[in-house]
Parts: structure tokens; C-alpha cells; sequence
């Protein structure tokens, strides 16, 4: 159980929006690697316990969960012997019939009556704890939760070939699109290594894939930068590229597995996402501060075949075009290897400096 401690104001959220912020966070989680059953809490009026679960739940949460316990184990993982007898009590009596793993009643107060959905009169059977649960796409990406809800958070990764044009003027258009070509196929086979990783589409010199988490982006984007940086396409020709990562929730469209272009992103976070990879140089990774947060908290300590020490830069915010607030901008790279230094001024965005973090 992933208990998520929320304020009062969850209860006056209608149902629908209750469904949708209970969602996201399960989204969140997962992408954090964080395995089990989210649960909101939050304390009432009354000073009691209230929460939304399904019913196999009820009877840990009735007899442990208080502010006092919430408050002592926030972020904190607790498997106490008692409590383990306790869990393995209701499991063992869902394994015996089945129907205790039926979908999430309404939600509860740790007093037992079911509290009912704003505007709802308190006899009147209580629904918003009704979460479908979810069943995946084919392709395993995203959980489909239901047909109405369009938006997933994802890692988005743009890369682009550093003097493009230049190599067409020197190779010619046909000789230099099919060194980009293989190009191309070269980041295709790299991200056929990554479970987590999809392809999503190529526009010119540029490609967008997407992850289901930070960290396979990043660790993607170091693997693809040290492959490049050593291979030699034809020729003795040697390309670079400039990679952007943003961690965002956008809309998503699903054609399925067997259309040209199976899925496609929208919204300010892709756009977002490819402001960030065109302020990057020739061998540049940047991302945004919460993209890196989430990447290096997860990455720590871990060693990636094949590549020199890691280090990550912060290197301020900048003021993005068509982009409404400043967005942090921080660098990953091997040390002696990478560009590593702040990304330069352009006319589409500029150095925030002296401002307060």
C-alpha cells in the first residue's frame, strides 16, 4: 500500500476529478518505481482517519492508520512484525475467496460509515471511490484507464544532428540524407535495447522517442552520445548530436499497433521538450530540473557500462520562447568527454541570471 496524505479539499472534488487526481498520482508512482496499491488519506473535520480503498485494505487501515502514524512514517517504507501478520492475514483471506479483490468500495472514515460525494444527501450510496482498474495497451506503455482519459505523464527525449546542413553541402543532398538515414537506424537499435523506451516519430535531422521513466531516458541519452561520439558512419565522418529531456503530462492520440504511426504527443510539454534539446551543443544533454531530480535521485551510485564518471551540471534558468515560466535547465555527461558547460544565448532563449531558487 502506497499511502498519499491529502487535505480536506480532496472530499469537495466531484468524483470524476477524484478519479483523475488518484490517476495521475498512480502514474507518478509507478514511474517512480514504486510498487502497490495507492491509497488517499487525509484526516477529517472530526480528527478521524478517511480514505479511499478497496476493501481487502480496510481492515490494516481501520486498525493502524491515525495522524500519529501517517505523520511518523511519511516517506518511509514500515513493515512492522505485527503489521506483517496483519497484511498476511487479509491476504491469506483473499486468497480464500476471491471476492474480497472486488473493485474499491467508496471511501471510508476510519468510524466505518461511507462518506458521500458533495451535494450527495448522506443516505445515498457513495460512488467516488469506484476507480476502474486499469488494463494495459499492446504495446505495455501506458495503462489504459479509461476511454475518456487522453493525457499520460512521460519522459520526452529529442535529439538532433548537430550541422546537418552542413554535411548535405558538403556530401550532397542524397549522400548526406543517407548518412542521416543510418543515423537514424543507429538510434533505432540503441533504443530497442530499453523496455521503457518508444519511438515516436523523426522530422528531418530530429528524433522523439519517449520514456517511461527519467532515468531510461537519461541513461539512453549518455549510451546514445558515447555510441555516436565513436562511431564513424562513412568516410571517416563523424556526427554529433544535441539531446533535450522533459518530464511532462501531455495528450496522447492511440491509433494502435498496426497503424503507420501508432501513437503521437501533444501539448506545451512537447513543445517544452524541444526548446530544451535546441539549446543544447554538439554533444549536450540538458533536461529540466524536475526530469534531473527524478533521474539522478534513481541513477546514484549506479555504474553504466561502458561510460566514464558521470556528472550533472546546473546550470540556471532560462527564459524559453513560447514557453510561459523559466525552466531550469540541467546537464548530464561524462566527465572529459561531454560539452559540460552552459548552454549559449540564441534569439529563442536567453540566461535568466540572479534569480532566486
Amino acid at each position: 500500500m502506497l499511502l498519499v496524505p491529502f487535505t480536506t479539499e480532496f472530499l469537495k472534488l466531484q468524483p470524476a476529478e477524484q478519479g483523475s487526481v488518484h490517476r495521475q498520482i498512480t502514474q507518478l508512482c509507478k514511474m517512480a518505481r514504486l510498487a502497490g496499491n495507492v491509497i488517499p488519506v487525509w484526516q477529517t473535520p472530526s480528527g478521524s482517519m478517511a480514505f479511499l480503498a478497496e476493501e481487502r485494505f480496510h481492515p490494516v487501515l481501520r486498525e493502524k492508520l491515525s495522524p500519529g502514524f501517517l505523520q511518523q512514517c511519511l516517506n518511509r517504507e514500515v513493515m512492522t512484525p505485527e503489521l506483517g501478520q496483519l497484511v498476511m492475514r487479509v491476504l491469506a483471506d483473499i486468497a480464500t475467496d476471491p471476492a474480497q479483490a472486488a473493485p474499491p468500495p467508496p471511501s471510508t472514515t476510519m468510524d466505518g460509515p461511507a462518506l458521500p460525494p458533495p451535494g450527495q444527501p448522506p443516505s445515498a450510496p457513495a460512488t467516488s471511490g469506484s476507480f476502474p482498474q486499469p488494463t494495459y495497451a499492446p504495446n505495455n506503455l501506458f495503462p489504459r484507464w479509461d476511454r475518456g482519459f487522453s493525457t499520460r505523464v512521460v519522459t520526452m527525449l529529442f535529439t538532433d544532428v548537430v550541422d546537418s546542413t552542413k554535411l548535405k553541402q558538403q556530401m550532397g543532398d542524397r549522400r548526406g540524407t543517407e548518412i542521416i538515414r543510418k543515423h537514424h537506424d543507429l538510434i533505432r537499435r540503441l533504443l530497442a535495447q530499453v523496455p521503457g523506451g518508444h519511438f515516436i516519430s523523426t522530422s528531418g535531422d530530429s528524433f522523439f522517442c519517449i520514456f517511461v521513466t527519467p532515468s531510461e531516458a537519461v541513461k539512453f541519452a549518455l549510451r546514445m552520445q558515447n555510441t555516436i561520439r565513436g562511431h564513424i558512419f562513412e568516410d571517416g565522418i563523424r556526427m554529433a548530436d544535441r539531446v533535450g529531456i522533459h518530464l511532462g503530462e501531455v495528450f496522447v492520440v492511440e491509433r494502435g499497433s498496426g497503424a503507420e504511426k501508432p501513437l503521437d504527443l501533444h501539448g506545451i510539454q512537447v513543445d517544452t521538450a524541444a526548446r530544451i534539446m535546441s539549446l543544447a551543443s554538439a554533444d549536450q544533454v540538458l533536461m529540466s530540473r524536475i526530469t534531473a531530480e527524478n533521474a539522478r535521485q534513481v541513477m546514484r551510485g549506479m555504474q553504466i557500462e561502458g561510460l566514464a564518471n558521470i556528472q550533472w551540471m546546473t546550470h540556471g534558468h532560462y527564459d524559453m520562447k513560447g514557453v510561459e515560466d523559466p525552466i531550469e535547465i540541467v546537464e548530464v555527461g561524462e566527465q572529459g568527454r561531454s560539452f559540460l558547460r552552459a548552454p549559449f544565448d540564441s534569439d529563442k532563449a536567453r540566461r535568466i541570471m540572479g534569480m532566486m531558487r
